[in-house]
């Protein structure tokens, strides 16, 4: 038998559905396209009114030049996921943003972009200096943002040409977010602990690269926001190149793309395809997630009109141990307060 609601049961990512679409190149597209979309339409009720806008747009240009030789390698094509511009024809009074931080939990580390990058200084200013967007004569970016797919990824068909495109951004003083909900391919920036294997490592993240230099980081700095099961997609400051930038909450802009196109694709009976590749804490807290739902559901407290996740009806430690006695009458098994 099934259970399915009509939200995303989850306080962040849902690692039932998460495992389905990482199963199927196609299905994931389809997911990235319609959540790239979510995240225009949220990121432009805030941008609008003060003079920016977020685009999805293609037809950006990189081109590499040899400083050895003084030649240009071949054009690669540049296709952000979303970029943000200003409107030259909006005046808007000033608006001073200063990089708040709610999204910086204990997981938040902040380090260079060379080190994040694993590069000496050297490469790392080379790599900068040899790429510039083609001569277009269109405004670059204010920032960029891009939602990985497993091609962009290590060992993925467009790897190599995804880190082009990153410096090439880079290189431009252009700001990167990287948003990575692909817990079982290896991350982007080497520096990011491999999960599960990894100590204290965590199955997703958020990287906001800002080639700017500032006094402390003079060749820019890469700020971290890993989340694991039952931890929000963070909210975090996306800086803008001309010193600009605004607070984004991803976290709202995943749950609505489930509630509006995929909700009714997560049966909260079966447990994560790929159980196996998540930490034992994780696992732990899918239980948890899944004892709550199913209690819930039992006991006819999940409604249409429901718009947050329940509270966890058990601690996540104990999530395997609730699960597997849902089912049976265990007397060492305490009563259960579904308190919403």
């Amino acid at each position: 038998m099934s259970l399915i609601t009509t939200i995303n049961q989850y306080n962040g990512i849902n690692p039932h559905l998460n495992d389905k679409l990482q199963q199927d190149g196609l299905t994931w597209k389809e997911f990235h396209d319609t959540h790239i979309a979510d995240m225009r339409r949220l990121l432009n009720k805030q941008l609008v009114p003060r003079g920016y806008e977020a685009k999805l747009v293609s037809g950006l240009q990189l081109t590499a030049l040899d400083l050895d030789t003084l030649n240009y390698d071949p054009l690669h094509p540049i296709q952000p996921d979303v970029a943000i511009r200003q409107h030259a024809d909006i005046s808007m009074p000033p608006h001073g943003v200063s990089p708040a931080d709610p999204g910086r939990g204990a997981d938040y580390r902040e380090q260079s972009i060379p080190e994040a990058l694993h590069m000496t200084e050297d490469e790392y200013l080379n790599a900068l200096a040899i790429v510039r967007i083609d001569a277009s004569h269109e405004e670059p970016p204010m920032a960029w943002i891009e939602y990985l797919s497993k091609s962009n990824k290590p060992g993925g068909s467009h790897h190599t040409k995804y880190e082009t495109k990153v410096m090439g951004l880079l290189g431009q003083g252009i700001p990167l977010v990287q948003i990575d909900h692909l817990n079982q391919t290896p991350p982007v920036m080497p520096a990011i602990p491999r999960y599960p294997d990894a100590p204290g490592s965590k199955p997703y993240y958020v990287a906001v690269s800002d080639p700017r230099p500032t006094d402390n980081y003079p060749h820019g700095n890469v700020q971290l926001y890993p989340f694991g099961i039952e931890e929000p997609v963070p909210t975090v400051f996306i800086p803008f190149r001309d010193g600009e930038g605004a607070d984004f909450d991803f976290d709202r802009a995943y749950d609505e793309t489930i509630e509006t196109a995929y909700a009714w694709h997560v049966d909260y009976e079966q447990p994560p395809i790929n159980l196996a590749a998540y930490s034992q804490h994780d696992a732990n807290a899918i239980a948890a997630r899944m004892y709550t739902v199913l209690q819930a559901g039992r006991t006819r407290v999940l409604t249409s009109q429901q718009t947050q996740p329940l509270p966890l009806a058990c601690a996540i430690e104990e999530g395997p141990a609730y699960l597997a006695a849902r089912d049976t009458d265990n007397p060492a098994l305490p009563d259960v307060s579904l308190d919403i």
